[in-house]
């Protein structure tokens, strides 16, 4: 199981740019994240993500988990 954390941050096969956790809310399976797409003239955004879906994403290798500090996710 993946224990994801605030500021903890993602990259995806689905889109460039990075991904990071604003908020984490089991209660409600949900992730608030902030989309950067790290390309010039582009604005940063949020979405609010699914939480189970994005654990999925995880183990299916969809998404890469980094940590705070940019360490990549062994698990």
């Amino acid at each position: 199981m993946f224990n994801l954390k605030k500021n903890d941050t993602f990259r995806s096969i689905w889109f460039t740019g990075l991904a990071t956790i604003n908020e984490v809310l089991p209660e409600n399976n949900e992730l608030i994240v902030t989309i950067d797409p790290q390309k010039e003239n582009r604005f940063s955004w949020d979405e609010t993500w699914n939480l189970q879906h994005t654990i999925w994403g995880l183990e299916k290798k969809d998404y890469i988990h980094y940590k705070t500090t940019n360490e990549q996710e062994t698990k």
